[in-house]
């Protein structure tokens, strides 16, 4: 994971950067340093100073690399710290009672509503002296569906019948726009002279208007009906006995009479044939039945109708609201084991990063001790020789004292002082073994001793619940 390395510093690039032995000559032919001093030469300074800045350089390269994992080493750390699933389940428990108030609130309502609209229906009841007995009568959507089709058929049928019967007297445009004005009274008036009138005159209710003004409305539609179709029925035949007219002036005479006898008070109902009786029965029978449509396309009793709705809709709501309890809370409580199952999961993988961190570590601590640090005292040793046999070679006088004193190598040390971020970190592999299994047997034992605590709380809300649906 971790990928460090440090550059050796060879003696030969070192020395040939410094020119050593050519210095070390020219220095010792001329006695410097003099025999004296007992301070480092200007040359063993910079080989000093040479060493120092390479081992400066590669330190700092690697706690470059470092750095970026001493905050994975702190997450992991975190992670694997104690009690890992016991904040995992007080926030469970905490999200849970909020989600269980909502639902409660959401059955408690849902209840209220149907309790409202059955008062609601009881109280219309005993306002409109409805029986006991007499509950609401609710059509479904497919029936209120139908109930509309049907109207617009008998319409449809009712116009092309009507305009197939006029052809042969009245053609064209003229004989559609008379079917369409006869089919709108036969089927659309009957239908709302069934629905706004008569379950008022039949079933009166306290939002009901006068009797007088349902009665009349009534029977002003009835005989518009009646009329009309009577008036369909004269009116073809005058114009059949017209067509029977031997010459044109004689047709136009009794087209024009046709015209003005077939209205009020049909004095020649002996003109009617069976095409033009047909004509009335067809009206007479699409009114009828438009009638029955209208009378039952919702309960009778207006306003009971929209009750009854409300509260099936109540009831519904409330069905599904109480067959929604059981599901909330064992989608809640699949969703938490998986968290916690997750939470492990997680726990255990930071464990197994840490371990594979820290083994790393402890691998390139090994080669830093005992590989790049020798190497680079061995170079430092071994160029500030090579500096003082020359010198001392080629001297006349006697050797300086800084040449009998020890280099100072203070500045090489070990990987733990040369990376005090990731000091601490630091562990053997017998110290890291030791510690994981430690961690890890932690979170098993803390994740099976919060799955234990999920079981036993979920056992309880889950009778909670059961106690608020009964």
């Amino acid at each position: 994971m971790i990928k460090l390395s440090w550059k050796t510093l060879s003696i030969e690039d070192l020395s040939s950067k410094l020119d050593i032995v050519k210095q070390a000559k020219t220095d010792g032919s001329n006695n410097q340093p003099a025999a004296s001093e007992d301070k480092l030469s200007q040359t063993e300074a910079n080989i000093l100073n040479k060493v120092k800045t390479h081992y400066s350089d590669e330190i700092e390269k690697s706690q470059g690399i470092i750095v970026p994992f001493e905050k994975i080493l702190r997450t992991c750390n975190e992670l694997t710290a104690s009690n890992g699933h016991t904040q995992l389940f007080n926030r469970v428990q905490a999200s849970w009672d909020g989600k269980y108030r909502e639902y409660e609130l959401k059955l408690n309502t849902a209840k209220k509503d149907l309790t409202a609209s059955i008062e609601a229906i009881r109280t219309f009841r005993i306002q409109e002296n409805i029986p006991a007995g007499r509950t609401p009568r609710i059509r479904s959507t497919l029936k209120l569906v139908l109930s509309f089709l049907l109207l617009i058929a008998m319409a449809a049928a009712e116009i092309f019948m009507n305009t197939q019967l006029l052809k042969d007297v009245v053609g064209g445009g003229e004989g559609l726009t008379i079917s369409t004005i006869v089919s709108f009274f036969n089927v659309v008036v009957s239908f709302l002279i069934a629905r706004l009138c008569l379950t008022h005159l039949i079933n009166p209710v306290s939002a009901s208007s006068s009797q007088a003004s349902y009665i009349i409305f009534t029977t002003l539609g009835g005989m518009a009906i009646i009329y009309i179709n009577f008036m369909m029925g004269v009116y073809r035949g005058l114009i059949e006995k017209a067509n029977e007219a031997g010459d044109m002036t004689q047709y136009l005479v009794l087209s024009q009479q046709a015209a003005v006898e077939a209205v009020f008070p049909f004095n020649n109902l002996d003109v009617i044939t069976f095409q033009s009786s047909f004509l009335m029965v067809v009206g007479f029978s699409f009114a009828f039945v438009s009638l029955l449509d209208g009378y039952f396309f919702d309960d009778p009793i207006n306003g009971y109708g929209a009750r009854g709705r409300t509260e099936l809709s109540c009831r519904e709501q409330l069905k599904s609201i109480s067959d929604e309890g059981p599901k909330v809370i064992e989608s809640f409580e699949k969703s938490a084991r998986a968290e916690l199952e997750e939470k492990r999961d997680s726990r255990l993988q930071a464990l197994e990063t840490w371990s594979s961190i820290i083994n790393d570590l402890d691998m390139y601590q090994g080669q830093f001790d005992t590989i790049f640090n020798p190497s680079i005292q061995l170079v430092l040793e071994t160029a500030i020789d090579s500096y003082r046999t020359n010198n001392i070679t080629f001297r006349t006088e006697p050797n300086p004292v800084s040449f009998s004193s020890d280099i100072d190598i203070s500045f090489i040390k070990s990987f733990s002082d040369s990376h005090p971020s990731i000091a601490f970190d630091l562990r053997s592999d017998s110290e890291r073994v030791k510690e994981e299994k430690e961690k890890s047997d932690l979170i098993n034992r803390e994740w099976a001793s919060t799955e234990d605590s999920y079981s036993e709380f979920f056992a309880n809300e889950r009778e909670k619940i059961y106690a608020l649906l009964s």
